[in-house]
């Protein structure tokens, strides 16, 4: 199907035109396709060029099928740019001229959900490919995207499509049935998928000296991945132990990437200022250590600052119990069963399964209790509030020694824990947030300060065997209500 831009007609289409997003001239808007540059996008430095060269990728333009009738397409004054394909795949060549024009980009989505596509050969004619929605999204047995040798502006290497652009080389699409290791040419400077699906089968990705860019979504659906590598002499990036690092400008690194089969035990030297793990990895770590100075802790979508699940609404709870979130960072550690800090880290801590985090005004903030915690916890002196939900469901812990600097215990605090036996309240607690210990089945008495001021819904729910005191009276199950209703 054809869609012709009359000139008289031209601008008023411009605002109806989506396929594409993109204007009818040589300005191609650049969130929308990337395009040659007015001073020649093909011009790299001398070595830079010939790094390329060497491993660019040609098949011959005889092995393909051309046909101009397979295409949906739009015309605009600079040439064609097709949107559609409409042809049942094979090797596939695009056609460098339709009705005499020629073929200039490829829009978003012009092959999406071609399962019959094996490869595609790209005419050096066009010099632009969509960057909002990939053109190849479903292609699932496309194993190469190749280009003509003579293309200004494109290259492929692998299989792997590539863009000159400006001072920069930058990867634009992934073969989803691409079968190998990945070895990035030298003189690529910027690095990221767009519809490499996560299934695909790559055990290795090799980065050159000249990469300076690596977007983070590129790796993080690779759980295949066994190991990375960076050349020698990159500036910024550097592999530690198999975990990929990018430097920092204060001689700190972060760790962004740990393939996903690593596990076991994993340490983290000192140098290192955060870390990023993928939930694959988190999910086979049994032991992790980590040095003096990391700070921050983030997995693919989960930090440090928000790796926390907020409770519900309907309660009518104080603000100071209802800002604190559970943290759920360790949750994905199912096979954790130590955690080691060095005593050196300012920010850090981990005490018998039990951690935290140094605040920067001095205050000593609790985060969570891990599971392989057990037996008798001491809460360090100078915690002013147990988080919420920082005990939850560590079953193995009987005992809990709180120190008198803490005036509130929040919700959901040491729900779950069936073990407990013992906790002692000090002088001075305020606030014991709703469901604070319920189910805590093992758990026979327990005796409330005279300062408590609040108690909330729901506090000893399914602890059916418990004797609370409070004020020189006694309550059990069969009058709870009483207690509740004094609040």
């Amino acid at each position: 199907m054809k869609k012709i831009v009359l000139a008289a007609l031209c601008a008023a289409m411009v605002l109806s035109l989506t396929a594409c997003g993109d204007k009818p001239t040589d300005e191609a808007d650049d969130n929308e396709l990337t395009a040659e540059s007015e001073s020649g996008s093909a011009e790299q430095t001398a070595d830079s060029q010939s790094s390329i060269s060497e491993t660019e990728s040609s098949v011959p333009k005889t092995e393909y099928e051309f046909s101009e009738t397979d295409y949906e397409y739009e015309e605009f004054e600079d040439g064609i740019r097709i949107t559609k394909y409409l042809g049942n795949g094979g090797d596939v060549g695009i056609p460098d001229t339709i009705d005499g024009k020629s073929v200039i980009a490829i829009c978003s989505d012009t092959f999406s959900g071609c399962e019959g596509l094996t490869s595609i050969y790209i005419p050096s004619s066009i010099t632009r490919v969509s960057l909002t929605g990939t053109p190849f999204d479903g292609c699932v047995n496309l194993k190469s995207i190749n280009v003509a040798e003579d293309n200004p502006a494109l290259f492929s290497a692998q299989g792997i499509l590539y863009q000159r652009e400006d001072d920069d080389v930058v990867s634009l699409a992934y073969p989803p049935a691409f079968e190998g290791d990945i070895n990035v040419p030298e003189g690529v400077t910027e690095f990221g998928f767009w519809d490499f699906d996560e299934s695909t089968p790559v055990k290795s990705v090799n980065f050159p000296s000249s990469v300076n860019d690596i977007e983070l979504n590129a790796l993080e659906s690779w759980t295949s991945i066994q190991s990375v590598t960076v050349a020698e002499g990159n500036p910024k990036y550097c592999v530690i132990d198999g975990m990929l690092c990018e430097k920092g400008e204060n001689g700190k690194m972060d760790m962004i990437f740990c393939p996903a089969d690593k596990g076991g035990d994993i340490v983290v030297p000192d140098g290192i200022a955060s870390v990023c793990f993928l939930d694959e990895t988190l999910s086979r770590i049994t032991s992790l250590t980590l040095g003096k100075d990391v700070t921050e802790l983030s997995s693919v979508g989960v930090g440090l600052s928000s790796a926390f699940s907020a409770p519900p609404d309907e309660y009518d709870i104080p603000e100071s119990v209802r800002s604190e979130h559970r943290y759920v960072y360790f949750d994905r550690c199912d096979e954790l069963v130590s955690l080691n800090i060095s005593e050196d880290n300012p920010v850090l801590f981990c005490n018998d399964g039990l951690f935290g985090r140094r605040t920067e005004d001095g205050e000593i903030e609790l985060l969570v209790c891990l599971p392989y915690a057990s037996g008798e916890i001491v809460i360090p002196d100078g915690v002013t509030m147990i988080n919420s939900s920082v005990f939850v469901g560590c079953k193995n812990v009987t005992s809990v020694i709180i120190p008198d600097s803490v005036d509130t215990i929040g919700t959901s605090a040491f729900r779950g824990c069936t073990g407990l036996e013992s906790v002692k309240l000090p002088d001075g607690i305020t606030t014991i947030g709703w469901s604070a210990f319920e189910d805590c089945t093992s758990l026979k008495s327990i005796e409330l300060p005279d300062s408590v001021t609040y108690v909330g819904s729901g506090v000893f729910d399914g602890c059916d065997d418990i004797t609370v005191t409070y004020k020189g009276k006694s309550y059990t199950r069969e009058n709870m209500g009483d207690l509740y209703d004094m609040f």
